[in-house]
């Protein structure tokens, strides 16, 4: 089966739906959309605020405090099925398999990993 990963870095983006569906095309350039069943996980690594102690920054790298700022998990998905729809798979409702992660990183970036179940 099909099975695909990227990344990308949140900056100050306008639109990540846009942003996103431009990604997933300059990297596979070719790809045919999934036709069946669809598992996708989303791994969201976001920013450590600035005014952050030094001791507490070390416990949210380390994933010992939990990242439960905004944005939420449902935004952020949402984002990501609908921009990949009729680029990874032809509509979200082929999505039966889902893995969410969000957690504080000093380098915040989201990791999307999409594969065809089979």
């Amino acid at each position: 089966g099909k099975k695909f990963m990227m990344g990308y870095t949140p900056k100050k983006i306008v639109n990540h739906t846009v942003f996103i569906k431009e990604l997933f095309a300059a990297k596979y350039p070719e790809f045919k959309p999934i036709e069946g069943a669809v598992s996708i996980t989303v791994e969201a690594f976001v920013t450590i605020p600035k005014s952050t102690s030094k001791k507490r920054k070390q416990l949210m790298a380390g994933g010992k405090i939990f990242a439960t700022k905004k944005p939420d998990e449902d935004n952020i998905k949402k984002t990501i099925y609908d921009a990949l729809e009729k680029l990874a798979y032809n509509n979200d409702s082929q999505i039966v398999r889902s893995s969410f992660f969000k957690m504080y990183s000093e380098s915040p970036r989201t990791e999307i990993t999409i594969s065809e179940i089979v």
